[in-house]
């Protein structure tokens, strides 16, 4: 099952990379691969949530590729990997009442830390901030994007990365003449 999960996840990365947006369908479908393979090294005390909103089209609906993928891989990587006891990755979509759809992606890491031992090279999160940079060129409205270190209920620290997807944005670069 391992075997397949991975497969598929290396078919999807290829065909992904050539792609500037992706439904949220398929996004989401990627890092449930990435998750459920995930799940295994992250022990009985991992919970991954998933909260969609009800009204929202997911095949219909685009993203920027990846946009989900890095910052979930990073939460594992950088946050619960290491992380004694209860682990919790939780992914929230809905939309707003300015008909924008904000998408957040928690866990319950301990936030970020810059001076971790276990920090990156912050390549994923620049591939996503490029990417945006460059499409938010060619649109009024932009996709915003904040990464932050929050109080989860239970007293614990989180990181929480949360995106801004304006209606109507779109996903096409402009050639320069």
């Amino acid at each position: 099952q391992n075997l397949i999960g991975l497969t598929k996840l290396i078919r999807r990365n290829l065909e992904l990379t050539d792609c500037l947006a992706v439904s949220l369908a398929d996004e989401l479908d990627f890092v449930d691969t990435y998750v459920k393979l995930e799940r295994q090294s992250l022990g009985s005390e991992f919970e991954y949530r998933l909260d969609l909103a009800e009204q929202l089209d997911l095949q219909e609906m685009k993203v920027p590729s990846m946009l989900l993928q890095i910052p979930v891989e990073n939460a594992i990587k950088h946050g619960l990997r290491l992380k004694e006891g209860k682990r919790l990755l939780l992914i929230q979509v809905h939309k707003l009442e300015n008909n924008q759809v904000e998408i957040v992606i928690c866990d319950n890491g301990g936030g970020y830390r810059i001076n971790s031992a276990n920090h990156g090279t912050g390549t994923g999160i620049k591939v996503i901030l490029q990417t945006i940079q460059l499409l938010n060129a060619n649109n009024k409205k932009h996709i915003d994007i904040s990464i932050t270190n929050v109080q989860l209920e239970d007293g614990e620290t989180g990181c929480e990365f949360a995106v801004f997807l304006p209606q109507g944005y779109d996903y096409n670069l402009k050639k320069m003449v």
